[in-house]
């Protein structure tokens, strides 16, 4: 199961894909001690200035080798296991 606090910043990425306020940026992490690159979402406040919000850290290196399938097995949950969205994840 997705937590919710994950869903919350997958939606706030497929709305700022969809008002273009979407960007990446190198982002220091506290804990690591290292610069990493994220994808921010850009919030324009009332004065014009904008704030970056960090959502995701981009990976540079090979996921396949990263990262196993979450269920053990062969291969990764069914797709009735992500958050509901009006994009479909294996064609856009």
């Amino acid at each position: 199961m997705i937590p919710e606090g994950i869903n919350k910043n997958y939606q706030t990425i497929l709305s700022a894909v969809k008002h273009k306020r979407l960007c990446v940026m190198e982002v220091f992490d506290s804990t690591e001690q290292k610069t990493k690159t994220a994808l921010c979402a850009v919030n324009v406040l009332d004065d014009g200035e904008y704030e970056m919000i960090p959502l995701a850290i981009m990976i540079d290196e090979d996921p396949y080798e990263r990262y196993m399938p979450p269920d053990g097995k062969d291969g990764f949950y069914p797709i009735t296991h992500c958050p509901q969205t009006d994009i479909d994840p294996v064609t856009s």
